[in-house]
């Protein structure tokens, strides 16, 4: 064979590898999502992701995941993280321990309270609720913050929310609201 063949082939075997590892990757990623969807999607009335809103100092802030449900609005923030993840409710930066490395990210509950600001300034009378979520394989030796679970166990932890008594009040045109400061910004 010659060696032009020879790097075809082997290049061809790179871009087919690397292919199917983006594939996995994305695949993995949309679980998490598809997974907090699917066991949110009956309190939910309505739901977004990705909403980019005002975050009320002249700039913007992203929310991954905001649902419209009977008591107000919930933030899903995810992390997809595997691995023993150490971290405190007010810890700023939280560590995640995966094959020996210990790796260091965002205390993601800040960003959820940011967010909870953002919506306030818009929709002030709003309740605000939030939650952070991590996939199933990740655990937390020393103990998880009370606004935070793994996929698997996100229903059971927002079960007392989302079942609790309305002040029957419909925050559709809140909604709207927040929805139209979101399209604004583009």
């Amino acid at each position: 064979m010659s060696d032009a063949l020879m790097y075809g082939i082997a290049l061809s075997a790179v871009v087919l590898l690397l292919i199917l590892l983006f594939w996995l990757f994305m695949r993995r990623r949309r679980s998490l999502h598809w997974q907090i969807n699917r066991q949110l999607s009956e309190y939910s009335l309505e739901h977004v992701e990705n909403l980019v809103i005002p975050d009320g100092v002249g700039g913007w802030l992203e929310i991954r995941h905001l649902f419209r449900t009977p008591q107000g609005f919930l933030i899903i923030e995810t992390c997809d993280i595997d691995g023993h993840i150490y971290a405190a409710e007010h810890m700023q930066q939280w560590r995640c321990i995966q094959a020996g490395r210990s790796h260091p990210f965002p205390n993601p509950l800040e960003h959820c309270r940011h967010a909870m600001h953002a919506i306030h300034q818009v929709t002030a009378e709003v309740p605000v609720f939030y939650h952070v979520v991590f996939p199933s394989k990740a655990n937390f030796p020393k103990g998880q913050p009370t606004q935070v679970s793994r996929v698997s166990d996100t229903r059971k932890t927002l079960q007392l929310l989302l079942t609790a008594p309305t002040r029957q009040i419909d925050y559709a045109g809140d909604w709207q609201q927040l929805i139209k400061s979101a399209e604004e910004a583009h």
